[in-house]
């Protein structure tokens, strides 16, 4: 009985306390051919990832595998994180660097915020706000001994905070409120795999452009993390008004002169 409490004893701080677990083979001692197969994963997953966001999707499987194994990994959360908010799968991030946060104190302060914000920008409101609330404690409590301008600094850092947490109640009031809408999925004939943003409508309602935004390759002028505009295609209304014909690809010149004029007529349709 002596035995088996002070065995409790010493569970009870690693069930409570999770700290970040290194991928090591000492630390998988019962499970060698898994500890292989998992760090395999991961080196291909972090392959992928480092080539930038154009790979990130192919490396997210290699790193949700590896991550089975061994979910107590910073490293490896963070990574995890960083695809789902690429991907714009803001409540998955948010839950990988709130972990990420839990396992090591180096990480803390950076993945809280993340963590508030991905929240924040996921509609959860709530879950945002109590993230919020302890990132401002954290930074409150860590600039307590610091300088007069550590502590300026942490003070304008609250003030922003504060201004997040007034977004989320204020979405939490208006989201409250319910207006009957109808969503329609305008299916594979408009719709692509990446974010598509501010359709414009012709004057006489027969045409649908869309700027479809994706990754391009790695460039000086581009940040490397960002989909910018890479083309724009046209659907025609169908005949009789039912629906809209495939997407059409427009010609070159066209698409130059288009993508010089969109940043003015996005302004004007707002």
């Amino acid at each position: 009985m002596k035995n088996a409490l002070l065995g409790l004893f010493f569970l009870i701080p690693t069930v409570l306390f999770a700290q970040n677990v290194d991928f090591k083979k000492r630390n998988f001692p019962n499970d060698p051919e898994g500890f292989n197969k998992a760090m395999m994963n991961f080196s291909k997953g972090q392959d992928l990832f480092y080539r930038g966001p154009r790979y990130y999707e192919s490396a997210l499987n290699y790193l949700l595998d590896a991550n089975t194994f061994n979910p107590n990994n910073t490293d490896l959360n963070i990574i995890i994180g960083t695809v789902y908010n690429s991907l714009n799968l803001k409540g998955e991030a948010a839950e990988y660097y709130k972990k990420a946060a839990a396992l090591d104190p180096k990480y803390k302060k950076e993945g809280m915020l993340l963590s508030a914000e991905n929240l924040h920008l996921d509609l959860q409101w709530n879950e945002a706000i109590q993230e919020y609330n302890a990132y401002k404690n954290f930074i409150t409590t860590e600039t307590e001994k610091a300088g007069k301008r550590k502590r300026e600094e942490a003070e304008n850092e609250i003030a922003a905070i504060n201004r997040r947490i007034t977004q989320c109640e204020n979405g939490k009031s208006i989201s409250s409120d319910t207006v009957e809408i109808i969503l329609v999925n305008l299916g594979k004939n408009v719709n692509s795999k990446y974010p598509d943003y501010s359709p414009l409508v012709t004057a006489d309602e027969q045409k649908l452009f869309s700027p479809l935004k994706g990754l391009i390759p790695q460039e000086e002028r581009f940040p490397p993390d960002k989909f910018i505009i890479m083309m724009i295609f046209m659907n025609p209304l169908r005949p009789m008004g039912y629906g809209l014909l495939p997407s059409k690809f427009l010609a070159k010149p066209i698409q130059k002169t288009m993508m010089l004029l969109l940043p003015s007529l996005l302004t004007a349709k707002r």
